[in-house]
Parts: C-alpha cells; structure tokens; sequence
C-alpha cells in the first residue's frame, strides 16, 4: 500500500522531472485579510494582488483565525469589529501561539484607548477608517521590509506544492487530495 508519503514525493520527482522548474521555485509573500466589509475586503485584495503578493480573505474572525492558526502568513490585515471573533481576540491567540505575522490592525475604532490596546496585543500597526489605499500598501510594503531587508520566508511553491521550509512539511492543494480521494 502506498503511503501519503509516497504518493507526495513522487508528485515532487515528477513535477522536477517532467517540468524541470525546480529553479523557477518562487518565494512569494503571503498575506490574510480578515475584514466583514466584502468592498473592503476586495479593494485591498485586488490592490495587494496587482503588488504581486498572494492573498487569502475572510469575512469573520472564526475563519480568520483558523487559517492565521494553519498556514504560513507574511503579513495579516486585520478588522477589529468582525463577526464571531473579534480582531483583538485573534491577534492574542495568534502571538499566544508564538506566530510572528506582521499584524496591521485595520479598524473605525479610532479612540487612543483602542490603538493602545491593539499595540499591547502585538499588533505591529493600527490604521482607522476611512483610509486611503496607498497609504495601506505603503505601511504593508514599510512591515515587510522592517528587521530584514528582504522578507524571510519559511516556504517555497512549486504548482500545487508548498513545503515548509522551518517545520519540514508540505502542503498540497485541495483538487491534488480530492484527485487522489477518487
């Protein structure tokens, strides 16, 4: 019997061989936006993409926080006021879980008291609404560019295969596991 294992590493073997990109392997910067807004959500989405990053979104904090929890984020954007769990809870849990994302509040919570309590909670930035996009890409490019002067990042992708570089694990997309599952 095959294992998972097995079936993975030949996925790699074949996609090496067949393709030879194994130097094409890009390093790319991942980003979570956690905003209840859809038009919010999708203007910063649509711009963040144009600046060649990869971006996943979700509209509410139990969602949001799962995927902060399971995959491997640069940078996360984060609303305050979400739905079933709040942005201060999440960015607790995800710095209680040592998770060194870059987190820029985003927020109409423009009160000194709710900015202090998002930088005591870990977060790196806090910026209110109304905003302008430039100015949010601009603190997005100025985070990923603070402590290192290029971004380190813990995974390389190759198609539908992502490996973690700092955990040694490799992740595959869904259609790959629904394939094998038929």
């Amino acid at each position: 019997m095959i294992k998972i294992y097995d079936i993975i590493c030949m996925k790699i073997l074949s996609f090496v061989k067949n393709r030879k990109l194994l130097y094409e392997l890009k390093i790319k910067v991942r980003i979570l936006i956690v905003e209840d807004e859809f038009k919010i959500a999708d203007v910063i989405a649509s711009r963040l993409r144009k600046e060649n990053y990869i971006v996943d979104v979700f509209d509410n904090g139990e969602a949001g926080l799962d995927n902060a929890l399971t995959n491997i984020y640069d940078l996360i954007i984060l609303d305050v006021m979400l739905p079933k769990v709040d942005g201060f809870k999440i960015l607790e849990e995800i710095r209680r879980e040592k998770i060194n994302a870059k987190v820029i509040m985003l927020t109409a919570k423009s009160m000194i008291e709710d900015k202090l309590m998002g930088g005591n909670s870990g977060a790196n930035d806090y910026l209110t609404k109304p905003f302008h996009i430039d100015e949010l890409v601009a603190r997005v490019n100025a985070q990923l560019r603070m402590d290192n002067v290029q971004v380190q990042k813990y995974y390389v992708e190759a198609g539908d295969l992502r490996l973690n570089i700092k955990n040694t694990t490799l992740i595959f997309v869904v259609m790959l596991l629904q394939t094998m599952n038929k």
